[in-house]
């Protein structure tokens, strides 16, 4: 990640949670920077990108910088678990990285089970709760119904992911 140069992306840009992006420009360098405009593009996973002066940064890495005035030490997690939510109330500092930022996990489609947590042991005819701590699956048991092994998987959640102790509704219901 480029370091942050706080104070010259407080000339060039500003926080407008208006915006998609969550920022718009200060003044007008040329035809594609205008002041008003909003400033970014999105990728394909929907994370907008702001070029400038030849490096590239992440939208809601410049905003935490003009709105807390730090260049953030560490990844920047998405509350509400959308990428493109760049509100400074969306955002908080995940300390520990990817650990914390794991989770955030959300399930995967083609699985076994409508809920994240849970698989179905075709083997042993049974649904099967696991999670994942500090990088490292951790079984919580094997259950006759489905519900009963993920209330397994949330109390486990409520137990081990200090970080975000409660699984977002999108991220575990079938669509």
């Amino acid at each position: 990640m480029n370091p942050i140069n706080i104070e010259r992306m407080r000339y060039l840009l500003r926080y407008a949670p208006e915006v998609e992006s969550g920022l718009v420009w200060n003044l007008t360098l040329g035809r594609h920077i205008v002041e008003g405009r909003m400033a970014g593009c999105k990728n394909s996973r929907g994370l907008f990108y702001v070029q400038v002066d030849n490096g590239s940064y992440q939208a809601h890495r410049l905003i935490w910088a003009i709105v807390k005035g730090e260049d953030p030490p560490c990844q920047i997690d998405h509350i509400n678990g959308r990428e493109a939510g760049n509100s400074i109330e969306n955002l908080r500092l995940a300390p520990r990285n990817s650990l914390d930022n794991n989770q955030n996990m959300r399930k995967r489609s083609g699985l076994t089970s409508k809920y994240l947590g849970v698989s179905w042991d075709e083997r042993r005819k049974k649904w099967v709760a696991n999670i994942q701590v500090n990088g490292k699956y951790t079984h919580l048991g094997s259950f006759d119904i489905e519900e009963e092994a993920y209330t397994a998987y949330l109390e486990a959640k409520k137990k081990y992911h200090t970080f975000n102790p409660a699984p977002r509704e999108a991220q575990w219901t079938r669509s």
